[in-house]
């Protein structure tokens, strides 16, 4: 059973845009873990805070992630954006400078009686003409030059140029030479040119490093049977990070009809 979102007259009358977060949006249910959540159309409902894990969320109207917001998580066993419905998440003339997350959940983490879904299978993003938009903006240098530091055993390096990164963020440095291996890192601070790793690197790296956050991720729980998958026509993305996605990893977006918006 999908609970209708429900929006009193006077709020659709003189506000074009409704938030989740102020009580403009009301159920016939609480939203709890496992609900199941329909956007309807002509609703453009901005989505300000994380809402509890959902079992499925159907959008046929427009589900906008808030530009100002930052650090929102949506969980969700199955998205499906239907015809003229859109889930939105910054523009091409103003990407988002937040952080949000769509972390696709598993049958078994969202409980049980998820049968009835309209959605089959867990773990999906499902795109029957809608549409999917997400621009995210790059962060300053991606990627930099080594020219000091990165030894094995060592726990620190030095950039050509001084990186805006930040404690927590996540890098992958380039490996060295001939069998050279790659390997990710966490830093620890950064000071100018010098980034402090949190721990210790396992090989050698004195040519490249790139930062690999995004501001935007989709990811999905694992199972012995691989992550999660996009089922699109068309889909609209930038600078956003998969993580988790499909059996096979390296097709975790299956594309149906490119000439379909």
């Amino acid at each position: 059973e999908l609970l209708y979102a429900r929006f009193e007259v006077n709020v659709c009358m003189y506000q074009k845009q409704l938030r989740w977060s102020a009580g403009e949006c009301t159920f016939p249910k609480k939203i709890e873990k496992g609900s199941s959540v329909l956007v309807p159309k002509g609703t453009h409902l901005i989505l300000d805070t994380s809402p509890p894990p959902l079992g499925s969320l159907v959008v046929e109207g427009t589900l906008e992630v808030d530009p100002a917001s930052s650090g929102l998580t949506l969980q969700t066993g199955r998205l499906l954006i239907r015809a003229g419905g859109a889930v939105v998440v910054g523009s091409p003339s103003s990407p988002f400078r937040g952080r949000f997350t769509l972390h696709l959940l598993r049958n078994k983490t969202l409980g049980e009686g998820l049968a009835s879904s309209p959605l089959l299978g867990d773990r999906l993003i499902a795109l029957r003409g809608g549409r999917l938009q997400m621009y995210a903006s790059m962060r300053t240098l991606p990627w930099g030059s080594i020219v000091g530091g990165g030894r094995a055993g060592s726990s620190s390096l030095i950039l050509k140029t001084a990186p805006a990164w930040q404690r927590g963020d996540s890098i992958v440095l380039a490996g060295t030479g001939p069998g050279g291996m790659s390997e990710e890192a966490k830093v620890l601070a950064v000071n100018g040119t010098k980034v402090k790793l949190e721990q210790k690197l396992r090989h050698s790296h004195f040519d490249e490093v790139a930062l690999i956050n995004r501001r935007v991720v989709i990811t999905s729980e694992r199972s012995p049977n691989g992550g999660g998958r996009i089922v699109a026509y068309a889909q609209d993305v930038e600078e956003i990070a998969l993580q988790n996605l499909a059996e096979n990893p390296s097709a975790p977006i299956h594309k149906k009809d490119t000439n379909r918006a």
